[in-house]
């Protein structure tokens, strides 16, 4: 049975491209080169910023990634959990048009 997870302690939308999908890799997750997040704030509530970079998420049991390829561009919920694991988490998703601009380093 899941454990509850509690409400998150913050959620950001995030757009990036796939570089990963999660039967591609050991532990299931999927990784995102994804656009800098700006606001980003770390445990202690100081807003430090992510820059763009391409990471490793989970996903949360009900995101699917049927029809999903390597090179899509998504939008995706960031769940950020501090003191509870996985620490982040793709809590949902959707496919962008690949026509859609990305700022990517």
């Amino acid at each position: 049975m899941p454990v509850a997870l509690g409400p998150p302690d913050a959620v950001y939308t995030v757009r990036g491209v796939i570089t990963a999908l999660p039967q591609q890799s050991r532990n299931g997750e999927m990784r995102v080169h994804h656009e800098a997040i700006p606001d980003f704030t770390d445990r202690d509530g100081n807003v430090v910023g992510m820059r763009s970079m391409t990471m490793p998420f989970p996903l949360a049991p009900d995101v699917s990634t049927d029809g999903l390829q390597l090179g899509d561009k998504i939008r995706f919920r960031l769940e950020v959990r501090w003191n509870v694991g996985p620490t982040v988490r793709i809590a949902s998703l959707e496919l962008l048009p690949g026509s859609t601009p990305l700022e990517l380093e």
